[in-house]
């Protein structure tokens, strides 16, 4: 009996290690007229790893309800652009932005224009390579090269119908 508590105890402890480890993201989204809408992520990196877990789009919005969900993932919102701000404690100067596809390509929405414009001390904004086809939610934000322990950065997404 007391093995199998010790490995419950054990298990316990490194999931919470391991969601810790994670870094995380919140955000909130906004109607700015009918067919305008912008989301904001704000994206602080693990304490001690500088790292966070790629996030779907619609994971800080789930809390929400599937309603306001479907309203914004499933309403023919297409990406028009994203930008990124640096806030107090900075990322690694020239980090890579890639929002990546949901679908079995993981093709990067921003074709590469994301690329060094996650950054300590300039805000960029960041087009995507093409509009064709509507967010579904489901896309991952991914932001490689940070090495600052607890860093934070903004992300707007500006999106349109």
């Amino acid at each position: 009996m007391k093995k199998i508590l010790i490995m419950v105890v054990a298990l316990v402890a490194l999931s919470f290690s391991h969601a810790m480890a994670a870094g995380t993201i919140t955000g909130s989204s906004e109607y700015s007229g009918e067919n305008n809408m912008i989301i904001t992520y704000t994206i602080t990196f693990d304490a001690a790893a500088a790292s966070f877990n790629d996030v779907p789009l619609d994971h800080i919005i789930k809390t929400r309800g599937a309603a306001e969900l479907q309203t914004i993932f499933g309403g023919g919102w297409y990406l028009h652009k994203v930008e990124s701000f640096y806030v107090a404690t900075v990322v690694t100067a020239d980090c890579d932005l890639y929002l990546w596809s949901y679908k079995a390509d993981g093709l990067d929405i921003l074709g590469g224009n994301g690329v060094d414009k996650v950054d300590a001390d300039t805000n960029f904004t960041i087009y995507p390579a093409t509009s064709s086809q509507p967010l579904t939610g489901r896309e991952l934000i991914d932001i490689d090269n940070n090495a600052v322990n607890s860093a934070s950065h903004l992300l707007r997404l500006h999106l349109y119908r």
